[in-house]
């Protein structure tokens, strides 16, 4: 695919398409790999190069507002910050989640999540990019020129208004829970009737972070990363006042597994004890409308390659 915006080109490489294809894969033929040169495939086919588009069109458009604001990613300047960020991954200890110095491991392993050097590298200039536009607009005490700025009026009309919601949320690791176990454990919810009955039994299932779960967190259309997030924001933005998500399964790359997710009431004890939560969940939502517009327009103005439109998926794999 290529992508265009503000006179800029995005090349979108086949190994990227590959990375994403295989990852989503399952969630869109349910484990039947024979719907890819089945008599319906254009049905499957189009409805997985959406999921992959949305994806891509995120990493560009935080790669292209970052280049906006004075900081180029893609250039030789982030050259070395990307060499010292997979250095630290292959050399740190193997109980510390590294590759105890051996690259070859480094690189099954990128293999194994269905990535490869060229993807990994693209996803690292992503998450510096990211930071760059999140350190760049996110008020400082100085309050510098550019950055989002916001009163206790416009944190209350953000807390309180329909485009945010306060969830109950917790995540089970999939390296631990199966699917139809986060199912079992979202069928238990459920059966309760009362905010606090649902925060306990969600803290029950986890160990660590049973203050967050009881407090909340504020989920908005933009404020969780589109890449990793969507289905998690769909899910949420759907909901009804005291209604209880189906698990929501997310992977991030570094962490993957199901969040449960319970719409809870908005009150002004919240609104206190949240505070600074509903501040930085205000500044994350505009950074995230202005990378939202971004996509948008990288979408409008994505075209296939013929490599793309003559592509066989039912043979996309990484041998």
């Amino acid at each position: 695919m290529t992508m265009t915006l503000d006179r800029e080109n995005y090349e979108v490489k086949y190994e990227l398409y590959r990375a994403f294809f295989l990852t989503l894969k399952d969630t869109v033929d349910g484990g039947d790999s024979s719907l890819w040169s089945g008599e319906n495939k254009n049905e499957y086919i189009e409805k997985i190069d959406s999921l992959i588009k949305e994806r891509i069109a995120s990493i560009y458009a935080t790669i292209h507002t970052a280049k906006m604001i004075g900081f180029d990613v893609m250039g030789k300047d982030y050259d070395d910050k990307v060499a010292e960020y997979i250095e630290k991954i292959v050399d740190a200890p193997l109980e510390e989640g590294g590759f105890d110095e051996d690259y070859d491991a480094y690189l099954s392993s990128l293999k194994d999540k269905f990535h490869n050097y060229s993807t990994a590298d693209l996803l690292i200039r992503y998450a510096l990019a990211t930071d760059e536009v999140i350190n760049y607009y996110t008020p400082s005490i100085e309050g510098e020129d550019g950055e989002i700025s916001y009163t206790d009026t416009d944190l209350r009309n953000f807390y309180f208004g329909d485009n945010s919601a306060r969830v109950l949320k917790v995540f089970l690791d999939s390296s631990i829970w199966t699917e139809q176990r986060a199912k079992e454990a979202r069928d238990s919810i459920a059966k309760l009737t009362s905010e606090d009955s649902v925060a306990i039994a969600m803290i029950n299932l986890i160990t660590t972070g049973a203050t967050d779960v009881k407090n909340g967190s504020i989920v908005t259309k933009y404020n969780y990363d589109e890449l990793y997030y969507s289905e998690f924001t769909e899910a949420v933005m759907s909901l009804s006042d005291y209604e209880l998500s189906e698990p929501i399964f997310v992977n991030t790359g570094e962490s993957q597994g199901y969040y449960i997710l319970y719409k809870a009431a908005k009150t002004e004890e919240n609104f206190a004890n949240l505070y600074e939560h509903i501040a930085e969940s205000y500044v994350e939502d505009a950074i995230g409308k202005i990378l939202s517009n971004a996509k948008d327009a990288l979408l409008t103005l994505l075209t296939y390659t013929e490599n793309l439109t003559s592509l066989d998926r039912a043979n996309i794999k990484m041998d």
